[in-house]
């Protein structure tokens, strides 16, 4: 009786020890794997610290470059703010320049128009310059002539031959004047003295008459002119020689 329960029991108790055992192995396996995966994670651990240590290195080079940025943002703010201040200023610089610049054109056209006068007046000034020149020139030869003519009158000289005479006379018109016979010879002598010639008036009495001529003294003789057709008749000679000039010149 104690056998035959016995055994069963026995039968039981190593089913169960079996049972046991192989829920043991598998517990054992799961504990291997476990333990296998425990490892595999605190390599995946380790590995993740490093990417973290890593990351955190990188979060603050990170954050000093954003640190950077942000002061360099600064920078290029105030640079900016700088730059807007001084472009403010040179838009007034060159807003007061091109008002300068409007003006100086202005004023420049405005000179413009006064150096157009200016020139218009310098070209009337420069004609009426040439006509004063001329006139000048003219009133110099004038001054000229009648300097010499002056000169003549003041040293006339007696002609030097009678086809000297001749010459003159046959220039001169007035045996051709219709007035009284003693003017003709005193106008003959006038013109005689004015181109220099010394032919001065002579009156005699003639047959009851008062006659009129002119006289001219060449050499050692002395000829009458008439005035009324310039006829040139020999009235004395042997006379004493006269110098040419009764006044010498300086």
């Amino acid at each position: 009786m104690n056998k035959q329960i016995a055994i069963p029991i026995i039968v039981l108790l190593a089913a169960g020890l079996i049972l046991v055992g192989y829920l043991f192995l598998q517990e054992r396996n799961k504990l291997a794997d476990a333990q296998s995966e425990v490892v595999s994670l605190e390599g995946t651990v380790t590995n993740l610290e490093k990417e973290v240590s890593n990351l955190e290195v990188a979060l603050a080079g990170e954050s000093n470059s954003r640190e950077l940025a942000q002061a360099e943002i600064v920078a290029l703010t105030q640079t900016i703010s700088s730059l807007e201040a001084n472009v403010a200023t040179l838009e007034t610089a060159l807003a007061e320049e091109t008002a300068k610049r409007e003006l100086a054109q202005s004023e420049v056209v405005s000179l413009e128009g006064t150096v157009a006068n200016l020139e218009e007046n310098l070209a009337t000034l420069e004609a009426n310059l040439e006509n004063l020149q001329h006139a000048l020139a003219a009133q110099q030869n004038i001054n000229v002539t009648l300097s010499d003519q002056l000169r003549q009158v003041k040293y006339p000289r007696h002609f030097t031959s009678v086809e000297e005479l001749t010459a003159w006379l046959q220039k001169d018109n007035t045996d051709t004047k219709n007035k009284p016979l003693i003017q003709h010879a005193f106008i003959l002598q006038v013109r005689a003295l004015m181109d220099g010639y010394l032919l001065p008036v002579s009156f005699y009495w003639q047959e009851g008459e008062l006659w009129v001529v002119n006289r001219a003294v060449i050499g050692e003789n002395i000829y009458s002119v008439s005035v009324l057709d310039d006829r040139i008749e020999l009235s004395f000679y042997g006379i004493e020689l006269l110098p040419a000039r009764p006044i010498p010149s300086d």
